[in-house]
């Protein structure tokens, strides 16, 4: 049972993931029909993770393709001009998404470095494309009509992502006994 959650870490994430996002555009009450889908877009890897084989794969796409397609949903998400005012702030968004871009990211970067000792290279790279992609993805949302770059957006992304390299390194410990990387 163990391997079996292990080898499908991402796919349980992701749908993990997608179900929070549900239930907070439900409960913010988002109109935009991309919102609405976007639960659906962040499962889809998921889905598509849990195809024996694909899991497996040594293919360097396919282990970066998770952390492309999110990184690509976050863009999207913040290319929409209009978000509405619900009384509860949207920031609850940025550490949620964060956390899973960087728990998704360090678990590619771990398979990417197989074979090395420790997770000292995939964590630091992690977290410094996270910040990045963080500053950049505020950077993006100066130039969005309706839309504004907030630097505490930047801490709340960055603070996201060490939340998610602190669940990966608590999850693969927990897990220990059956991982090769």
């Amino acid at each position: 049972m163990k391997q079996f959650i292990w080898n499908h870490t991402v796919t349980i994430f992701y749908f993990a993931q997608a179900l929070v996002t549900a239930i907070l555009v439900i409960s913010l009450r988002l109109d935009h029909t991309f919102y609405r889908v976007s639960p659906l877009l962040m499962a889809l890897p998921g889905v598509i993770f849990f195809i024996p084989g694909v899991q497996s794969s040594k293919s360097n796409f396919i282990i970066l393709s998770p952390v492309i397609w999110y990184g690509t949903i976050i863009s999207l998400l913040s290319s929409i001009s209009s978000v509405p005012s619900t009384g509860i702030s949207g920031n609850v968004f940025h550490p949620i998404e964060f956390a899973a871009l960087s728990f998704i990211m360090l678990h590619s970067f771990a398979r990417l470095n197989e074979g090395s000792p420790g997770l000292r290279k995939p964590i630091i790279l992690t977290l410094l494309i996270c910040t990045i992609f963080a500053l950049l993805d505020e950077l993006h949302q100066y130039f969005i009509p309706g839309r504004y770059a907030d630097p505490f957006d930047v801490l709340l992304d960055i603070t996201g992502s060490i939340a998610g390299i602190v669940i990966y390194m608590w999850f693969r410990r927990l897990f220990r006994t059956v991982t090769n990387y």
